[in-house]
């Protein structure tokens, strides 16, 4: 055998095509003649079309071997044409050399021994059907022939990263879970593979929590990739049902998990991406102790959790508004049950700063309900964000109410236990100490996105989005926007305690008025002696049953 090279264009294996002086003279005469045919071609075809085209060729490749063209070129390439000529018959590229260095046999007879080393341990790996039925023993047996097999040297990693899944799948078959996993993570660390990453995920199963059983899915879910092949040690239908019962058995045990690992929620119509920065549940699986707004869940959605309602879920573009709603109208409640007669909002602050925007509103109360809400239209300056107009807007209106109970906190409390302030306030409240007080409600005691986490999220985003939308990673771009904090100066007026002993002797006055008998000189009502009335009866009916019985 020859020099051998490998194509530069296709990767070909090529033996050389070594030629002396007079090979070299025809091959020059033969480039010579095909140049002039080529020349005699292009000007066939401006002149004629397609049949001038073929008898320029023939023409104009006649002149060229014809003239002294011709044999100069013969001439130049035997005495200065390489030694070394090449022609790939994969896809006909053509290459010369002079150097004899250039031979690349040992190259070539390295990648022969791999390509049989390659046959052997696929031969090896498809042995794994015929066992799944067999015996524990020819299990184990299968696994040291693997492992001593995993010790040849000569190993490429794509060889190992084979025999490493081989293993895994046969321990799998063994029921050694642990040694299973050890092998298929030694493949990883080798060689990145969708088939390997669905097998980890098949051997993790359905694990011991909620957690462990996303992370399962996250391997398995890899199925669906475009550029998996067909694998050796599971079919789709297989893999397809497992996938199935991880998604079931997360879907029921979501809320199990813990707040930090699922406060951020996308959902989907299909699974198709499953990311660290949130956590993503099919709409048609959605658990039904999972509560959303109105007209949600949406698919392709992003939502993120109550911070003290943990299995209420809010989308995240207006999460801002409708956690300030939710704990201003608890506020509202509590201030009601403690006897509020004035309630004033002012001094919107955004980032430590006030609010260009600033507006005072004024809400009466303290007790019964005796008005309608009334709202008295939003203020927005043309710098103002929307976020901003909103909540301003649930702070606006006016509620007046008549003096009530005493002093009491209302039940089913939510904020209430996650604010000091509120606590040791309202208990001076409850004490008679507190006639008036200033709170603060601010945006940020309730922000459940980090800026870290904002940016995790915007790029898994980006590629769920991307697949979900059958586009690229890169069509488009997902910003997740950030507010400013806003803080609201509160302050509020209460009833004087005085005032509810002075209803309660409001309400007891009139019945002080109603004269009652005194029973001391009271005079005693007549009434009929009782047991000589039943003595008569009782004698009448005893002479009547005698005058019977005598006749």
């Amino acid at each position: 055998m020859g020099m051998i090279q490998q194509c530069p264009e296709c990767g070909q294996w090529c033996e050389v095509e070594k030629q002396g002086f007079l090979g070299k003279a025809f091959r020059g005469f033969n480039n010579a003649a095909e140049g002039g045919g080529s020349i005699g071609a292009s000007i066939g075809r401006s002149l004629f079309g397609k049949t001038g085209e073929k008898y320029g060729a023939i023409l104009g490749g006649g002149v060229a071997g014809g003239s002294g063209l011709g044999y100069l070129n013969a001439a130049s390439e035997s005495l200065f044409g390489a030694d070394y000529h090449f022609v790939c018959p994969n896809c006909g590229h053509e290459w010369e050399t002079d150097d004899p260095d250039d031979d690349q046999t040992d190259e070539y007879n390295a990648w022969l021994a791999e390509q049989e080393r390659n046959s052997f341990v696929v031969e090896l790996r498809d042995k794994y059907p015929s066992l799944i039925h067999a015996s524990r023993q020819e299990k184990q047996d299968y696994v040291k022939e693997l492992q001593h097999e995993l010790g040849d040297e000569s190993n490429t990693d794509a060889q190992k990263a084979t025999l490493y899944d081989t293993i895994a799948a046969a321990y799998q078959l063994i029921g050694d879970r642990n040694s299973a996993l050890k092998a298929v993570n030694a493949s990883l660390a080798l060689f990145e593979d969708d088939n390997t990453r669905v097998l980890k995920g098949v051997i993790m199963g359905r694990g011991r929590n909620a957690q462990d059983t996303y992370a399962a899915m996250q391997e398995v879910i890899h199925y669906k990739s475009e550029e998996r092949a067909e694998s050796t040690f599971l079919s789709t239908p297989q893999i397809e049902e497992e996938f199935s019962m991880l998604q079931s058995s997360f879907s029921q045990n979501f809320l199990s998990l813990p707040l930090q690992q699922r406060k951020h929620l996308v959902i989907c119509d299909e699974l198709i991406y499953l990311p660290q920065s949130f956590r993503v549940l099919p709409i048609a699986e959605i658990p039904t102790d999972l509560k959303f707004p109105a007209g949600h869940p949406v698919s392709n959605t992003l939502y993120v959790c109550h911070p003290y309602r943990s299995d209420y879920y809010i989308p995240y573009e207006s999460y801002e508004i409708e956690i300030l709603r939710d704990e201003i109208e608890e506020f509202r409640n509590i201030m009601d049950h403690l006897g509020a007669k004035h309630i004033d909002y002012s001094d919107i602050f955004e980032n430590g700063e006030h609010s260009s925007a600033q507006q005072k509103r004024d809400i009466h109360g303290g007790g019964d309900y005796a008005g309608q809400y009334s709202a008295h239209g939003s203020y927005e300056s043309e710098d103002s964000s929307e976020i901003t107009r909103k909540l301003r807007n649930a702070l606006e209106g006016s509620e007046d109410f008549l003096l009530a109970g005493k002093p009491t906190l209302p039940p089913d409390m939510v904020w209430y236990s996650h604010r000091l302030e509120w606590q040791r306030k309202c208990e001076s409240r409850l004490a008679g100490r507190l006639v008036h007080s200033e709170f603060t409600i601010s945006t940020s005691s309730s922000e459940m996105t980090t800026e870290s986490e904002r940016k995790r999220i915007e790029a898994d985003l980006k590629i769920l989005l991307a697949s979900v939308e059958g586009g690229t990673e890169g069509s488009k771009s997902y910003m997740l926007k950030k507010e400013k904090e806003r803080t609201w100066k509160v302050n509020v007026e209460f009833y004087p305690l005085s005032d509810y002993d002075k209803k309660e002797v409001a309400v007891s006055a009139p019945l002080l008025d109603t004269a009652l008998p005194n029973p001391e000189t009271a005079t005693p009502s007549k009434k009929p002696n009782v047991v000589w009335i039943m003595a008569a009866v009782i004698a009448i009916l005893v002479s009547v049953i005698i005058g019977l019985l005598i006749l």
